[in-house]
């Protein structure tokens, strides 16, 4: 008796009401458990992530400042080529201008010479040309002479 109205107590409505609502708890109970579990795991993932995100920003912020020095160093360098290309560039003009001061003076100084040994020659054609007339006129007087002295010796 005492038995069977346990069990029809236990049977009864409310009991399974509370029954279902119990299961149902376990259950919720359960899914919350699995989300917690499930949460941990990712929380003790993110930390290891979070880490791995800190070495690649510190890696990434290192490389941008190495990139950054490589810029300014190739900046520099080229400011510093074009500084020599136009210091070489000016030095090119200059020398080319001297080149071509040099070779002014050169032709004067060449045309200079080849009238000095023209009129030098001139003279020396016209010495030449007189002394011949000199010798010329010696030779006449010298033949003259001794066609005299010839006559006066077979005379």
């Amino acid at each position: 008796a005492a038995e069977a109205m346990l069990q029809r107590l236990h049977e009864s409505a409310p009991m399974l009401e509370l029954q279902d609502e119990l299961r149902q708890q376990a259950y919720a109970r359960d899914v919350q458990q699995q989300r917690l579990t499930s949460c941990e795991a990712k929380l003790s993932k993110l930390a290891a992530l979070d880490a791995k995100l800190d070495f690649v920003e510190s890696q990434t912020a290192q490389q941008m400042c190495q990139h950054a020095l490589a810029q300014q160093g190739l900046e520099d360098s080229a400011q510093r080529l074009s500084q020599k290309m136009a210091a070489a560039e000016m030095v090119l003009q200059r020398v080319e201008a001297q080149g071509t001061a040099i070779e002014a003076r050169l032709q004067v100084r060449i045309d200079e010479e080849r009238g000095q040994h023209v009129a030098g020659t001139e003279m020396l054609q016209q010495r030449l040309l007189q002394r011949i007339d000199d010798v010329e006129a010696h030779l006449q007087r010298s033949r003259t002479r001794a066609e005299r002295e010839m006559t006066e010796q077979f005379s």
